[in-house]
């Protein structure tokens, strides 16, 4: 079993680093406690889970081979872990690893003893949910059977159909990543609607080849048309997501019916670890 570790910023926490740590629980961060449900890792429900901006702490030391190690090893962690830079903060507790965004404080170290430092950094996470780290098909919306064809996770329209309802069973948003799959060579007016909220994806007098595929990324704002960058071919869908409770969506295109296969992907997200 591969050991536990934290990578931030380009550092790396454990025992085979200049940077080991004893002590990080991810789960024993400040936030306000609420009460409600939260699907966790295994699939279990948890109905009193914290939701809220919280702060964990992480405790280890920094050590060198010499001084000029030590102090070329301490003078790195002051700048990745400044008080103000915000990346991706991945853990690994043994068996799966997750992700989050966060900003580390300034470390705050103890007297310097022999070649080594004690520190202690607070990561803030403001969403508070942990994504785990890779891509999962694991459904986290339940449809309803208001569109009459056999409609199985992944998420997927096809011109046989323009819209359907979801259930975002969370109480946070979920951006999707929408990818189109061209399927007769045409030119685009193509319209995506969260009649829920209003918000909308729109790529309009766009040229496509059969065989095309087009890459919306709605949480990370991108758009790709085989592999090109084309997020300047669309409007600004920054407010488009999946809110809590129900979304009915429709996609369009020219007014009428979508004309290649839409795939809906999205990151499973997890309430702790």
């Amino acid at each position: 079993m591969t050991k536990k570790y934290l990578k931030y910023n380009g550092i790396t926490f454990n025992d085979d680093t200049p940077y080991p740590f004893y002590s990080f629980i991810p789960n024993e961060g400040t936030a306000e406690a609420q009460t409600d449900i939260a699907v966790l890792k295994d699939g279990a429900l948890y109905s009193n889970f914290r939701y809220n901006e919280r702060l964990v702490s992480l405790k280890g030391h920094i050590t060198g081979n010499d001084e000029e190690e030590l102090i070329k090893n301490k003078q790195l962690l002051y700048i990745k872990c400044n008080g103000k830079t915000k990346s991706t903060l991945f853990w690994y507790d043994g068996y799966k690893e997750y992700k989050a965004e966060a900003v580390a404080s300034i470390p705050v170290l103890s007297e310097k003893k022999g070649l080594c430092y004690e520190f202690n950094i607070n990561f803030i996470i403001p969403g508070f949910y942990w994504e785990e780290a890779n891509e999962t098909s694991v459904p986290l919306f339940q449809r309803k059977n208001d569109v009459c064809m056999e409609f199985m996770p992944p998420c997927i329209f096809t011109s046989r159909t323009t819209g359907t309802v979801y259930i975002n069973n969370t109480d946070f948003p979920i951006y999707p990543k929408i990818e189109f799959l061209v399927e007769e060579t045409s030119e685009y007016d193509l319209i995506i609607t969260n009649e829920t909220t209003g918000a909308i994806i729109e790529l309009g007098d766009f040229q496509v080849t059969e065989g095309d595929i087009i890459v919306i990324d709605t949480e990370n704002m991108t758009a790709l048309h085989n592999g090109i960058d084309i997020i300047n071919s669309f409007n600004d869908f920054s407010d488009f997501h999946l809110t809590p409770g129900e979304n009915v969506l429709s996609i369009t295109n020219g007014g009428i019916e979508v004309n290649s296969s839409v795939m809906m992907k999205f990151y499973k997200k997890f309430v702790g670890v």
